[in-house]
Parts: structure tokens; C-alpha cells; sequence
């Protein structure tokens, strides 16, 4: 009979609004509050990755969620794919952290007539990311209570114009129920499982397309951008690796917004190349990858710093693909939405093993 964990987690928290409200200049970040269904499956993880892994769980969280004040942002629901990884374990207690990437749906989206001061989301339907750290506090063979705290983000990576995103920073409190005892497998210490040493070494280079919007309110103009994103890492241990990252891009976007005036289709080519070098983090669950890097253009551009972060796959023969959302830091700190970018590429591993085996069991 298969393991199965279902969990109910209310959490409240803190949504900082993109702007305020056009006519009083009052501020709509304000106290939100929702929950979440979790579903996880001990068959969704195959046995190789549980040993190398630590016992992480894979599964999928439904979320519902009001964004006060409602009239504007109305409410979110989502469903999401989830990981989660331990990063200790001492007696009773887990300290996990979560990635959940999935598809978010919203009641409420910017209208300029009837719903201007919600520039957060203009698309019902939008890309959800949830990242959060706890502690898992276990009680008896099949009960496990929960205290963790995230950030959700919403944005439709600026596939359509206003998005400013909804940022919410919450902090949940929950309980887990198995249907067997394994609760015991998961607080169990981690088999001992090694890297093979000349397995480490990974270049991967991704060319990529994205299409966005650009500008405010009604002055909104669409173009396609172009690019590669490079990274050479080394794996660190079964599922982190840490490398440098190095971009070329062929973009429009720090010209347009250096000065509004500027239409895409009249910024030449050496204008829109730009070049960036950061730090490449990549978490990595069998050929499954999550890539997280800061980055830092070597051109003079007004907003200089950005990240990525997305789902990638690399299949045996080496062949890789994603969807990878890119955001700019502003001047106060905020992430903006950049694009989404649809990446197609390859891996190269320089053990020479196609197959990118990189555990063996001891």
C-alpha cells in the first residue's frame, strides 16, 4: 500500500502592494491570510533519489489565498507541484526547506476603467513560485506538526502589462497526517550514498526567446528578446551545485527604460546587446533542476542586478530545457518582472558519462 501524507497549513501574512492608491496616495500593502492543501505520495520519489537525497518528499499544494484590500486584488488560487528538502534532522525535528512552481488563478485583475489601482496583475491566469524554511515537528508514527514561513510571489512575467506582481510574506502553522508509518523512513538518518569525483564538473549553455510588455498604463509596447545564458558549476553535494554564471542578451528593455520615448523597433542591435556575469546556484532532483543566480551587467545600466530562477529538465542524452523568469532589482530593493524566458540547450558533463550518473550506493 502506497504512503500517503495529506496536510492542511492556515498561514497569515504581509502582501506589499506595487503602488498606491491613485487618489489619496495611501498605501495598500495590508495583512492577508489563507491555506493550503498538501498531497504528497511515497511513489511520486523513486527509492535512488530518497538515498541520495535525505528522504525528500515530492507533491502538490493547493492555495487559496485573499489579497486585501479584495475589491482590488480579490483572491488567489493555486495549484503547485512541490519539493521539499531536509537540511537537518534531530530527534523528533526537521528543518526543511520548499520549493512549489506552479499555476496561479485571480478574481480580480487591473482594468483602467473599473480597477485601476491594481497594477499588481492584469492576466487571470499567472505564474505562482513559493519559497519558504521551517521546522517539522514529529508526534507519534503519523502525525507531524509544522511552523515555516515564505514568500509567495504571483506575475505573469510580464507577458501582459500592468504587473507589478503580488508579494506576500507569510508565516504558516500546520498539521500532516500518514497513512502509514512514514513518518519513521523520514526521520531516519540518510543512507550513505557518494558522489563519484570525476562526475562534477557541468557546463550548460541555454539560448533562449521571450516576449514581453513594456511600459505604463497605456504607453505599452510588446517585443521579442533573444539571448544565452551560460553556467559552470560543480556539484557541491546530491542536490546543490555552485558555480559562475555568464548572459548575453539581445534586449530592448534598459533603453526603453532609460527613456520612455523610445519605441523597440528603433533601438539597434548594438544597443540592445548586453552582457552580465553573477554567481549560479542549481538545485537538482534526479533530472529535474532549479536554477538560482544573481547576476550583474557589465554594461552602464540604471538597474544593473537581477536573478533567475525557474524549472528546468536535462534529458540523458544531454538535451536541456526550461522556463526561467528574470527580474531586476529597483533602487529600493523591489524585484520587478523582467520576462519569461523559454530556453532550449545542452548540458555538457566532463566526466564523459552521457547518462550524468552521478551517485552510486556504498
Amino acid at each position: 500500500m502506497a504512503q500517503t501524507t495529506v496536510g492542511f497549513e492556515p498561514f497569515a501574512g504581509y502582501h506589499f502592494a506595487p503602488n498606491k492608491i491613485e487618489k489619496t496616495g495611501e498605501s495598500m500593502n495590508r495583512f492577508c491570510y489563507g491555506a493550503d492543501l498538501v498531497l504528497d505520495k511515497s511513489e511520486w520519489i523513486p527509492q535512488g533519489l530518497i538515498n541520495s537525497h535525505g528522504s525528500p518528499t515530492f507533491g502538490f499544494r493547493l492555495r487559496a489565498a485573499g489579497i486585501r484590500p479584495l475589491d482590488t486584488f480579490g483572491y488567489s488560487f493555486a495549484i503547485m507541484p512541490q519539493l521539499e528538502q531536509p537540511v537537518f534532522k534531530w530527534k523528533k525535528i526537521a528543518g526543511l526547506v520548499r520549493l512549489a512552481y506552479g499555476v496561479n488563478g485571480n478574481t480580480k485583475v487591473y482594468d483602467f476603467e473599473s480597477n485601476f489601482d491594481n497594477r499588481a496583475i492584469s492576466s487571470y491566469i499567472n505564474f505562482g513560485v513559493d519559497f519558504a524554511g521551517g521546522l517539522s515537528i514529529r508526534s507519534g508514527k503519523s502525525n507531524e506538526f509544522r511552523v515555516f514561513t515564505g514568500l509567495y510571489h504571483v506575475s505573469n512575467g510580464s507577458l501582459k502589462m500592468s504587473n507589478g506582481g503580488i508579494n506576500l510574506i507569510y508565516l504558516s502553522l500546520g498539521y500532516r497526517f500518514s497513512n502509514q508509518n512514514k513518518l519513521d523512513q523520514f526521520y531516519a538518518s540518510r543512507s550513505n550514498s557518494k558522489l563519484h569525483e570525476n562526475h562534477r564538473y557541468y557546463l550548460q549553455i541555454l539560448p533562449f526567446i521571450a516576449n514581453r510588455e513594456i511600459g505604463y498604463i497605456q504607453n505599452i509596447q510588446r517585443f521579442w528578446i533573444s539571448g544565452v545564458t551560460t553556467a559552470f558549476y560543480k556539484k557541491v553535494n546530491s542536490w546543490y551545485s555552485l558555480g559562475l554564471g555568464a548572459d548575453f542578451f539581445l534586449d530592448a528593455s534598459p533603453v526603453i527604460k532609460s527613456k520612455d520615448s523610445v519605441i523597440a523597433s528603433t533601438v539597434h542591435i548594438g544597443q540592445r546587446a548586453f552582457y552580465a556575469l553573477g554567481i549560479h546556484q542549481q538545485y537538482e532532483f534526479g533530472r529535474w533542476f532549479f536554477p538560482l543566480g544573481i547576476h550583474h551587467y557589465l554594461n552602464n545600466t540604471a538597474e544593473p542586478v537581477y536573478i533567475r530562477f525557474g524549472l528546468g529538465y536535462s534529458a540523458k542524452s544531454g538535451f536541456t530545457t526550461g522556463c526561467f523568469f528574470k527580474g531586476t532589482l529597483n533602487s529600493s530593493g523591489k524585484l520587478n518582472s523582467d520576462f519569461m524566458e523559454w530556453s532550449l540547450g545542452y548540458r555538457f558533463n566532463f566526466s564523459g558519462n552521457r547518462n550524468n550518473q552521478v551517485f552510486e550506493k556504498q
